[in-house]
């Protein structure tokens, strides 16, 4: 059986993935992303190649929640949470050098692998200070004394 590619914006973009090997999918928002760029007038090509696919409506919610449990939620794009999807979705391998996104596939169990950058070692919880009074907060500006919020590990696990 022939493993599923499911590639991101950078996987495609950094054009060292074999896209004649296999079965590569994407979401049409990442193929919208390149056509947004330098390299719009590929975007042709690349549809007759990578099969494009939705997430469904569950797999996207449980992708949201599990980003926001990991702390990885701000630092994604609606394109990062529907790709995410889909390689849950699809039970597929996911391609990325995005540290975020590869850090919520390794909270969700699924399998990731990096195109051009090294992978990470470890998960990552992150949990949001408040750069005035120190406080752990959810939102990006402190309720109580209105200073911003900055990202920090709270805690790492070894494993995967």
């Amino acid at each position: 059986m022939t493993a599923v590619h499911v590639l991101d914006t950078a996987a495609l973009l950094s054009r060292s993935v074999n896209l004649l090997s296999g079965e590569n999918i994407t979401t049409d928002s990442v193929l919208n992303e390149i056509n947004m760029g330098r390299l719009g007038a590929q975007i042709g090509s690349l549809r007759e190649i990578i099969s494009t696919r939705t997430p469904d409506r569950d797999h996207i919610e449980r992708v949201r929640s599990a980003a926001a449990a990991s702390g990885d939620l701000r630092s994604l794009s609606e394109t990062d949470i529907e790709i995410v999807a889909l390689a849950l979705q699809a039970n597929g391998i996911l391609l990325s050098d995005d540290y975020s996104v590869l850090n919520l596939c390794r909270s969700l169990g699924i399998k990731a692998e990096t195109v051009e950058k090294p992978g990470i070692s470890r998960m990552i919880k992150w949990v949001y200070r408040c750069t005035g009074c120190g406080r752990t907060i959810e939102s990006r500006v402190c309720p109580v004394c209105g200073h911003e919020g900055k990202r920090y590990p709270a805690k790492t696990e070894k494993g995967h």
